[in-house]
């Protein structure tokens, strides 16, 4: 493993790394980074380790130094906390990882932003819109759908200032009636949808959240209709107006996989 590993999609690497120091580990994964394939391809590497919880009120947390002191002596590895595991990765080029506890004393350390970003059909718009948040390093899907709901908002905010602004510079009447509709239909998205639908999802019903989601998609899309034909104005929002129906529609497939 330290030099070669055949070309995969997958490595999956169970109770391996506890067994190294930090500098081999490093050189492991740096090994498996260069085998996966591509993110675009669905490349992932998963792995099955202690996640040492620093707790002493956790249950497991003897146990957990008891196996730390086992790997010390043993075959000079260590068990390693989320602090730790998190800056191998970062030494060995990998930008984001996810924990899920479900293992007992181990825990599933995988790349669930890219796993569930080559689902949306826009890769890097969802990979770069999640990983603004450094919350998103540790969240599940759900957490991920409610961070994307969360740039939603936001960039509709942005949008509907920018459109307040043009309205002021605005001299025709037609023209500005146009951008009145567009600021309305972003109002509602700002005031109501979006609120409705990061509500519904933190409650659990995942079905009208999409359903409000929904509604934001129309934002957008009822606005650039104000300028079509046989409208003799062109809009000055159609680039701003696509970036954004393209982020609710990457969180309306997130919210997809919660079903």
């Amino acid at each position: 493993m330290f030099k070669f590993i055949s070309p995969v999609e997958v490595i999956l690497l169970e109770s391996i790394l506890h067994d190294w120091s930090d500098d081999y580990c490093i050189k492991i994964l740096k090994k498996c980074k260069e085998a996966i394939s591509g993110k675009e391809n669905g490349g992932r590497l998963i792995i099955i380790d202690t996640v040492m919880d620093h707790n002493p009120d956790c249950k497991s947390y003897e146990t957990q130094l008891f196996m730390d002191m086992l790997m010390m002596i043993g075959v000079n590895g260590k068990e390693r906390s989320e602090q730790e595991w998190a800056k191998l990765f970062s030494n060995a080029d990998f930008t984001d990882y996810n924990i899920i506890l479900i293992l007992g004393l181990r825990s599933v350390i995988e790349d669930l932003i890219d796993d569930a970003c080559h689902r949306t059909g826009d890769f890097n718009l969802c990979v770069a819109s999640l990983r603004t948040d450094p919350h998103s390093r540790t969240a599940d899907i759900k957490g991920l759908t409610c961070i994307m709901m969360e740039m939603c908002l936001y960039k509709a905010k942005g949008i509907s200032s920018q459109i307040e602004r043009i309205i002021k510079q605005a001299t025709d009447r037609g023209f500005k009636e146009c951008l009145e509709i567009c600021l309305k239909e972003f109002g509602l998205a700002i005031d109501n949808h979006l609120p409705y639908a990061i509500k519904q999802l933190d409650s659990g019903d995942y079905v009208d959240a999409t359903y409000s989601l929904m509604g934001v998609d129309s934002s957008a899309e009822t606005c650039e209709n104000q300028f079509t034909d046989p409208s003799v104005f062109t809009s000055p929002l159609t680039d701003v107006d696509a970036k954004f129906l393209n982020l609710t529609l990457v969180t309306g497939v997130l919210m997809s996989l919660l079903k």
